[in-house]
């Protein structure tokens, strides 16, 4: 039997389906998910997808015939659209499927995706989905995944923490002089991950006078790696939390302008700090506010000793020196 994913984009959405993936190869499926073009190095890197199938939505509508053609090469058993709007419902519409599951009208993030779907339910998380279509009540415990590396890992100085500071979105970033009050008593090495030139600014400030080594655009499989190798993880609400969860490592996440009840990842080895809106918004996933304040004030403004205290316990529970 067979089964086609449909999680597009983004890096850390895709990053967070990963449980769907060992739940479904449980059940001895062939495995195949469509992705925009960028993020298919993460998919291949992964050991349990059969088959990646690329697409490039800025390209539409040219381009659509020929993955018409490459979708129905092929008829699966089931279709999962996890994704939830306008171009993951493009996706599950043209595709062949026995069942083609996806959100409710209500649950939907854009409403006209549920009306391909043959099959529809809630969950707040991929995983949920999933179980629902299946009837299945039963506990899932997600065990990880280890990416295709092919890469020697760099010998590290031990203990060691990882820092994870970047984000495509400006207001979940903290300011650096919350990073350097954060990270100013910590007695280890340094590990700080950069993705873009921005972030690589940002990098060598946090590593100014101290003991760090600097990576910047990290195959997939390398960067988890690294991640295994740590004491612990240090990022805020990004890739790097959802890549963290496919380990053992444990995790210190700063979140802003997003829930932790959705996007941390469950465990007690995965602590968290929420900094405060003081203009009060009210959310359940994402800030609405989230591409257009102007302040970003929830992390650029958040409480530091507060944040202090909270990083401390984490680093005291998981045994971690400072």
């Amino acid at each position: 039997m067979s089964c086609l994913i449909v999680k597009c984009s983004s890096l850390g959405d895709i990053l967070q389906t990963f449980p769907v993936v060992s739940y479904l190869k449980q059940m001895q499926l062939h495995i195949d998910w469509v992705c925009e073009e960028r993020f298919a190095p993460l998919l291949h890197a992964h050991p349990d997808i059969d088959q990646v199938i690329t697409i490039r939505s800025k390209d539409w509508p040219n381009g659509l015939s020929k993955l018409r053609k490459t979708l129905r090469k092929k008829r699966y058993d089931y279709l999962f659209d996890l994704q939830g709007n306008c171009k993951s419902g493009l996706v599950t519409l043209l595709a062949k499927a026995k069942s083609k599951v996806g959100f409710t009208y209500k649950a939907a993030p854009e409403w006209p995706s549920s009306l391909v779907a043959t099959h529809r339910h809630t969950g707040d998380q991929p995983l949920d989905l999933v179980k629902n279509f299946f009837c299945d009540a039963e506990p899932f415990t997600y065990p990880g995944v280890q990416l295709k590396n092919d890469v020697t890992l760099p010998d590290l100085p031990a203990p060691s923490l990882m820092i994870c500071p970047g984000s495509n979105w400006q207001n979940k970033q903290l300011s650096i002089q919350t990073w350097r009050e954060l990270l100013k008593d910590v007695d280890h090495h340094l590990v700080i991950i950069w993705g873009s030139e921005k972030e690589q600014e940002l990098a060598e400030e946090i590593a100014k006078g101290g003991d760090a080594t600097l990576f910047g655009k990290l195959p997939f499989g390398l960067w988890q790696a690294l991640m295994r190798t740590v004491d612990g993880v240090v990022c805020v609400d990004s890739s790097s939390i959802h890549l963290c969860s496919t380990t053992n490592t444990s995790s210190f996440t700063i979140f802003g302008p997003s829930n932790p009840a959705i996007y941390k990842p469950a465990g007690d080895r995965h602590a968290h700090f929420w900094g405060k809106c003081p203009y009060q918004v009210q959310f359940n996933r994402r800030c609405p506010h989230l591409r257009t304040c102007k302040t970003g004030a929830c992390t650029k403004e958040i409480a530091r000793s507060e944040l202090k205290v909270a990083f401390d316990k984490w680093l005291a529970a998981n045994l971690v020196k400072v």
